[in-house]
C-alpha cells in the first residue's frame, strides 16, 4: 500500500512534466489502535516502505501528519459491546517543480495519434476496483519495482522534453481501461484499442489490472522512431490509435465491442449509489 502510494504520487508529477530531481512528498497516516499487534505490525511495515521508496526515488518527506487510534467502542442496539475501527490508511501527497511551461503535458490525444502503454502489465487484480465489482480469483496484489519504474520515468522525462508525446496519463485506479476512457472523454475523440496486442493474461487483466508504474501515451506517427530510440531498453507495447469517431472501440480479432463516448462519460460522472 505504502509503496504504491509513493509510486503513484511520484509518477503523476513526472507525467505532468515535473523535474524528477525537484519532487518532495508528504504523509498522512490515519490508523486504528496500534495497541493491537497486527495493526502495529502494519504500521511498522508502512513506515518502512515510506523510507525505502522515498530513498529509492530521492523524494524527501517535508511534512506529515499522524492520526492514530481511530477506533470507536460502544454498544449495539441489544446492549452488546462493539468496537469499530477505520481501515489502516496512508495518504501520500507530492509536490514538484516544472522547469518550463513547455514541459507540461496534456491528457488529450490528437486524431491519428498512436497509443502506447509504457511498462509491463501483470496479473494484479487483488484489491482492485475490478475485484470489488466483479470479483476475481488466482491473482496478486500490486507491488512496486522501484528500479524498473525509475528507468521508465527517466526515459519519459527525456522524451517529454523533446516534445515526443502528444498526451500522457498515469495508469492508476481501475487500470488501463479507465485511463483509456478518461483520455477519450477529455478529448471527445474516439479510440480504437487492439486487445490482440496482449496475450500474456486475460483481457480482463489487461484492461483492469492495477499494476503500478505504467503510463499511457499518444504519439504522432512522425515521432515514433524517436520514441523507440529512447525507449529501446524499456518495455512498452502499442495498444491502438486515436480516431475521429464518437466511439471507444475494443477490437479482439474480428469482434469489436464499442459504445459512444457520451455513454462512457455518463457512467463515469454518475453519482456513487448511496452518496
Amino acid at each position: 500500500m505504502a509503496g504504491c502510494s509513493i509510486d503513484t504520487a511520484y509518477k503523476n508529477l513526472i507525467v505532468s512534466g515535473a523535474n524528477s530531481k525537484k519532487i518532495a512528498v508528504l504523509d498522512n497516516f490515519c490508523w486504528c489502535s496500534s495497541d493491537e499487534p497486527e495493526r502495529l505490525y502494519q504500521l511498522k511495515e508502512a513506515a518502512k516502505a515510506c523510507y525505502d521508496y522515498a530513498v529509492a526515488y530521492q523524494t524527501p518527506f517535508i511534512s506529515g501528519k499522524d492520526s492514530m487510534f481511530n477506533d470507536f467502542k460502544g454498544f449495539d442496539k441489544t446492549g452488546k459491546s462493539i468496537k469499530i475501527s477505520i481501515p489502516p490508511t496512508l495518504l501520500i501527497s507530492s509536490i514538484g517543480v516544472v522547469d518550463k511551461i513547455s514541459h507540461l503535458t496534456k491528457i488529450t490525444p490528437n486524431t491519428d495519434d498512436q497509443l502506447f502503454l509504457l511498462g509491463n502489465t501483470y496479473n494484479e487484480l487483488t484489491k482492485s476496483e475490478y475485484e470489488k465489482v466483479i470479483g476475481n480469483k488466482k491473482t496478486k496484489i500490486p507491488s512496486v519495482n522501484a528500479k524498473l519504474a525509475l528507468k521508465t520515468y527517466k526515459a519519459f522525462e527525456k522524451a517529454n522534453k523533446l516534445k515526443i508525446f502528444s498526451s500522457a496519463i498515469g495508469v492508476d485506479i481501475g487500470g488501463l481501461g479507465i485511463a483509456v476512457t478518461k483520455i477519450s472523454i477529455a478529448s471527445k475523440k474516439g479510440l480504437l484499442v487492439d486487445l490482440e496486442t496482449w496475450n500474456k493474461n486475460s483481457i480482463d487483466q489487461f484492461l483492469f489490472s492495477e499494476t503500478q508504474s505504467r503510463i499511457l501515451v499518444s504519439i504522432k506517427k512522425n515521432n515514433i522512431e524517436k520514441f523507440k530510440k529512447i525507449f529501446h531498453k524499456i518495455y512498452y507495447i502499442r495498444i491502438g490509435k486515436c480516431t475521429n469517431s464518437d466511439k471507444i472501440e475494443f477490437k479482439n480479432g474480428k469482434k469489436i465491442i464499442s459504445d459512444k463516448i457520451s455513454n462512457f462519460e455518463k457512467s463515469y460522472k454518475k453519482k456513487i449509489r448511496g452518496l
